[in-house]
């Protein structure tokens, strides 16, 4: 065996293949981390999911025990989503009935979704709804106006670029939320 070949054989990696293993790397790398952030995105979607889950079932209660606000009874209780604000809503006593945050209604609290998470497929006036207080059963109003109705209504939450999304099923006639992942 003769002392120049034994030297190039000892000689370590070419310069591609340096350029290759760190390109495989690199790859990696970025999956990984594409990964992590998607994941903190669906932890923050599905924890705001809950959170207005509680928000929608506190609401509910205090319309059916006829919670007062300032020695006040409310004709309703509401949420609502800011159209000029996607990942902003609005819960608040709703004083005329209309099931709309306008004048002379209180407004009880102004929350907010996580950073990134934003309410999509606003239509009508806001996305919302309000419960009316005094009654047990069909006291479910949506923003229209309309009181009183059957089937199911949906409030969507996303997270960036619409990696993820989540629909709030609320079910009409008796307030019953469902959280459902989409995508």
């Amino acid at each position: 065996m003769s002392m120049g070949k034994f030297n190039f054989m000892n000689r370590g990696f070419t310069l591609i293949e340096l350029i290759v293993s760190v390109a495989i790397m690199a790859i990696v790398t970025t999956l990984g981390v594409m990964t992590f952030l998607d994941f903190g995105a669906g932890r923050k979607l599905k924890n705001d999911s809950a959170v207005l889950v509680a928000k929608i079932s506190e609401l509910k209660i205090k319309a059916f025990a006829g919670h007062q606000i300032d020695g006040t009874l409310p004709k309703a209780f509401g949420l609502i989503a800011q159209k000029s604000s996607p990942n902003e809503y609005l819960v608040y006593a709703d004083n005329d009935g209309n099931c709309q945050y306008g004048a002379g209604d209180v407004l009880i609290e102004k929350m907010a979704l996580s950073k990134g998470i934003y309410f999509s497929y606003l239509s009508d006036i806001g996305r919302g709804l309000c419960f009316q207080t005094g009654k047990t059963v069909k006291n479910i109003c949506l923003p229209s106006g309309s009181c009183g109705m059957s089937g199911n209504y949906n409030i969507y939450l996303s997270a960036p670029n619409n990696s993820s999304l989540y629909s709030l099923d609320i079910e009409l006639s008796s307030g019953t939320v469902r959280v459902r992942k989409i995508f």
